[in-house]
This record gives structure tokens, sequence and C-alpha cells, in this order.
């Protein structure tokens, strides 16, 4: 499980600083074309990704 969100986690901060049009790790991210969502979706990253490392001490 913890790999799971870990990559899901990485996926959405790479599509977050990318813009969207991410195809990874089996999924796809359509491109983004506002701010507001490349920040929301980069914090969701960063929250999946400190969940993991909060969860595995």
């Amino acid at each position: 499980m913890d790999t799971v969100l870990l990559t899901t986690g990485l996926a959405c901060v790479i599509a977050a600083i990318v813009g969207g049009g991410l195809k990874a790790f089996g999924m796809e991210l359509p491109i983004l074309r506002s701010l507001p969502r490349q920040v929301l979706l980069g914090a969701v990253g960063i929250a999946l990704i400190g969940g993991v490392f909060l969860f595995i001490q």
C-alpha cells in the first residue's frame, strides 16, 4: 500500500511540475491549463508522499 501511495504522490508532483499531460505508471493525467489546478495537484502529491513517510515510522 505504501508503494502505491508513494508512486501516486510522485506522479502527481511530476504532473504538477510539467503542467499535466503525463502518462506514467499506468495512468494518464490530462494537460492542466490553470495554475490553481497545478498547485492543487502538487499539494495532493506532497500530502500523499508525506503521509507515506509519516505512517512508515
